[in-house]
């Protein structure tokens, strides 16, 4: 029986929520004994014997964790189909993403293969098995790289035997600072306010559904990965048949790096440029680093940029981007 619930048709509310226990379900969805009654009332499979009874509510759990926010109103999460997309975009590169996933935590995944190892860059939240999802892609040794060690781009670092990343995040992906959330409530409304400013408004919590009927966002946690290969400007990533180059690339993060194919003009970068707004004013930024990968950026012969975020360009719009933040900043 789920803690803190009277009945077994409460107990199955909450737990098609997600939720172990009713002070879980606070946690996850914080609201007043009135709002959760409210909503419990009008739920279908609930009537008026099922309840939780307000005094309870008032006293055992609300006023006990009253630095927690309430909300106007709760919205229940639907259950995704399949948590991640992709596409195919050419024979050897393939694009993952969390379609459920607010944009601000959306990271692209990028899966190359080579001829005698593959790399998957970045490997998103953490919320589903990556493996799991990529695993008709995964049919050699694979090299989990870390662009940088936010956690939308390390969340799937764990599963992976063999990482890289650059020499002043590793310890970083190795046992993060940060835990993580998908709560709106835990990271306050100071944070979505200036992530609002910046460009990335939402409402809400960070994901837009559930993987499964019995997940619990208030348990999601960035795991420790383990750290198998740390680089530097100029180290060589050599997958046999495609050779990259480690590109030091701070300014959005101290060890933020791209990968540069010189023989394709085929730049892998990360968050340190991308086709929307750009945080440069977040913990671990520097603007005046920003500004110097942003001129060294926009002497690179690229082709093609396949970013962090939002969708891949070619080097017209690199340079309007890069323009566009020079004048911002400088």
């Amino acid at each position: 029986m789920i803690s803190g619930v009277e009945t077994a048709a409460q107990q199955e509310f909450l737990t098609r929520l997600g939720c172990d226990s009713l002070q879980g379900f606070l946690l996850g969805r914080p609201m007043s004994a009135e709002q959760l009654i409210e909503t419990l009332s009008h739920e279908n499979a609930l009537n008026d014997a099922t309840r939780v009874n307000a005094l309870e509510v008032r006293c055992g759990v609300c006023q006990s964790n009253s630095s927690y926010r309430e909300r106007p109103h709760m919205t229940k999460l639907p259950i995704a189909d399949r948590w991640f997309e992709l596409k195919r975009i050419s024979d050897d590169i393939t694009l993952l993403w969390e379609p459920h996933v607010v944009p601000l935590m959306r990271c692209n995944i990028w899966h190359v293969r080579g001829r005698d190892r593959d790399l998957m860059i970045d490997t998103g939240m953490g919320i589903v098995s990556l493996q799991e999802a990529a695993r008709h892609l995964l049919q050699k040794d694979v090299t989990a790289v870390a662009t940088h060690t936010h956690s939308d781009h390390i969340g799937g670092h764990h599963e992976f035997e063999h990482t890289l990343v650059h020499e002043l995040e590793a310890e970083n992906l190795r046992s993060p600072r940060e835990p993580g959330t998908l709560l709106a409530s835990v990271l306050g409304d100071e944070a979505i306010r200036r992530y609002r400013e910046a460009g990335y408004p939402f409402d809400g919590d960070l994901i837009t559904a559930l993987p499964s009927a019995d997940y619990s966002m208030s348990d999601y946690r960035v795991r420790a990965a383990t750290v198998t290969e740390i680089v530097k400007e100029g180290n060589i990533v050599d997958l046999g048949n495609r050779h990259f180059e480690v590109l030091h690339l701070p300014g959005h993060s101290p060890g933020s790096i791209g990968l540069w194919e010189a023989a394709s003009g085929t730049l892998f970068s990360g968050d340190a440029i991308y086709d929307g707004p750009l945080l440069d004013e977040i913990g671990g930024a520097d603007i005046p680093t920003y500004v110097r990968t942003m001129k060294r950026l926009r002497e690179l012969p690229v082709q093609v940029v396949h970013a962090g975020h939002d969708g891949s360009f070619g080097r017209e719009r690199l340079v309007e981007l890069v323009d566009a933040y020079l004048a911002k900043r400088t």
